[in-house]
């Protein structure tokens, strides 16, 4: 469970920064803890676990992506990434064919990642060539350790190989 919050104090010399709390939850014992987390370390190692700081994995699965009603196959060109790009950041994206929910069905194409390097420009689009064909494609996106994770959005072209 998460959730995201902004906390800003009431003004004046003693009121504490802005930022951002998350509400977080981690099982112990066959008990879930709630506790809030946010954001103070620059190398992107907020949670703590026994003390130390440690990497939380993100990541996101799109809606399923159908064509022609549902009964046609279809091979994506491109997935088109957007991502800010305020300093050098990277994630990595996979495709997840046919409705499946198992990473050992054979329906989950190879992860790719990617590394984001140019700082110039507040966004930065990047294209991927999802693998594979079916009726239905999901694409998950995940965080890399120690990278930023900001995902704008996507976009993806599939014109070639249409059938049913």
């Amino acid at each position: 469970m998460n959730g995201i919050n902004y906390v800003a104090g009431p003004g004046g010399s003693t009121s504490p920064l802005p930022g951002f709390k998350y509400l977080s939850s981690h099982p112990s014992s066959g008990i879930y803890n709630f506790s809030f987390a946010e954001e103070y370390r620059d190398d992107y190692t907020d949670w703590v676990s026994a003390g130390f700081p440690s990497n939380y994995t993100s990541y996101f699965i799109t809606g399923y992506k159908l064509r022609g009603q549902a009964v046609k196959k279809f091979q994506p060109q491109y997935i088109q990434v957007y991502a800010r790009n305020d300093t050098a950041s990277s994630y990595k994206i996979q495709g997840i064919w046919n409705y499946a929910n198992d990473p050992n069905s054979g329906k989950y194409t190879s992860e790719q990642l990617v590394t984001n390097a140019l700082i110039r420009f507040g966004t930065i689009f990047r294209r991927h060539k999802i693998r594979g064909s079916g009726y239905a494609l999901q694409f998950k996106i995940s965080s890399v350790d120690e990278e930023p994770f900001d995902i704008q959005g996507w976009g993806v072209v599939d014109t070639v190989n249409t059938g049913t």
